[in-house]
């Protein structure tokens, strides 16, 4: 039997292939090329630098999740209190317009301290950020500081300088300077002991990102050279204890990165590792070494802008050191609640998790909670997580939106193993 379409196909069957001839399907739209990037507002900044940050460039398609990722890339760099991207159509050509407000980036701040273990600081400080419109950053410190358990003053001079993507390579430069005088004048068994220790550093650091074309963001690796030195000029008496020597040591830093900055806050997280090789081929008087291990977080609460959860792990081996352990906790910085540098030893583990969300909805101000847990060790195979420091307490944030990463800070820490309490 030969099956037969009935009638009714038969008859509207020309008709179907009329209609799907007739039928035009939507064009796919056509992205505008961009013709020229423009960017206004940036008096000091260079546009090279906007360019290497950016993401697209004159004849790529106007995306705009390129041209948002872009922008952000911008924002990122942190010397911007707003970066806005707009298209502009003129005469048939399609402009892609960033205009910034770009922040002071010269700053001098005195200082005058008075920390939670009753140590006075007096000082200057000179911060140049954006050097040239370049993003080159310098930082001059000169510091005297009295101890609440010494009657000498202290004082420190340093810099620091870098420069990152040397001149639009995928390399960072970064150096540093450090000298502290220590004025000792005491009796011992009735006789004056009297000295100073003078303690120099030094460092030089070069690292490339993996990724060229994606500027900020993804793996770098770098190495460098430091150099210490700590020696002693005895003017009364005989001392002992006295510990001099210099160290010489290779760095190491494989780093992994994703933040991006929101102005009063970030989103995103840092992990990698960094080491320390000191040997005597090197002109150290002798080998050490420290190994860190760290991650840091910084993750939205999506309920309310710049509300984060902000977390840090960190994991130090290491050996003896020339002038003492390689590490030490407690302060503002490590396990607050514990006196500054109280902790100490060749290992350590500590992690800090810091809750923060705005005060009366002004974004700049911001309050919180946070917990630290911690402790140092002997040695490596001393480590234990079973014996840890735990403090906590409540932290109130101030960001100046007008500086490049100027925030101020106070912290309230209660340190659970001792009861004591201290303000930062």
């Amino acid at each position: 039997m030969i099956w037969r379409p009935p009638f009714f196909v038969i008859l509207y069957f020309p008709f179907l292939v009329l209609a799907q001839d007739e039928f035009q399907y939507p064009p796919t739209p056509v992205m505008e090329t961009i013709s020229e990037i423009r960017f206004a507002g940036n008096e000091v900044t260079r546009p090279r630098i906007f360019l290497q940050a950016m993401l697209v460039k004159v004849g790529d398609p106007a995306n705009p999740v390129m041209i948002e990722r872009s922008r952000q890339a911008i924002m990122d760099l942190s010397l911007f209190k707003s970066v806005r991207a707009d298209l502009l159509s003129e005469e048939g050509r399609t402009v892609l317009l960033i205009t910034v407000k770009e922040k002071y980036y010269t700053l001098p701040i005195p200082k005058l301290n008075r920390d939670a273990d009753n140590n006075i600081s007096l000082g200057a400080q000179l911060r140049m950020d954006n050097l040239s419109g370049l993003n080159q950053r310098f930082k001059l410190t000169y510091e005297t500081e009295k101890l609440a358990t010494a009657d000498d003053l202290s004082t420190t001079s340093s810099l620091e300088y870098s420069y990152p993507r040397i001149r639009g390579t995928p390399y960072d430069i970064a150096l540093n300077a450090a000298r502290t005088r220590l004025p000792s004048d005491t009796l011992v068994d009735g006789a004056p002991e009297i000295f100073e220790g003078v303690v120099s550093t030094a460092g030089l650091a070069i690292v490339r990102w993996v990724q060229q074309d994606l500027p900020g963001v993804g793996w770098r690796a770098g190495s460098g050279l430091t150099w210490h030195k700590q020696f002693y000029d005895v003017y009364a008496g005989a001392p002992q204890g006295l510990r001099e020597g210099r160290g010489v040591a290779i760095t190491a830093l494989l780093e992994h990165t994703d933040v991006h900055d929101y102005l009063y806050s970030r989103s995103g997280r840092v992990y990698g590792y960094s080491g320390v090789y000191g040997a005597p081929f090197l002109g150290s008087d002798s080998d050490y070494a420290t190994h860190r291990f760290y991650f840091r977080g910084f993750f939205p609460v999506v309920d309310k802008p710049h509300r984060t959860v902000d977390m840090q792990v960190q994991l130090g081996l290491g050996s003896d050191q020339l002038f003492g352990p390689a590490y030490a906790l407690g302060g503002s910085n490590t396990l607050r609640g514990y006196a500054s540098g109280s902790i100490s030893g060749n290992a350590f583990f500590l992690a800090n998790v810091e809750y923060q969300t705005p005060l009366f909805d002004y974004y700049p101000l911001r309050g919180g909670v946070f917990m630290d847990i911690g402790n140092a060790y002997p040695s490596n195979s001393d480590l234990n997580f079973s014996d840890l420091k735990t403090s906590f307490g409540i932290s109130l944030r101030l960001k100046l939106r007008s500086f490049v990463k100027l925030e101020m800070r106070v912290d309230y820490a209660y340190a659970v193993d001792t009861g004591e309490t201290k303000v930062y």
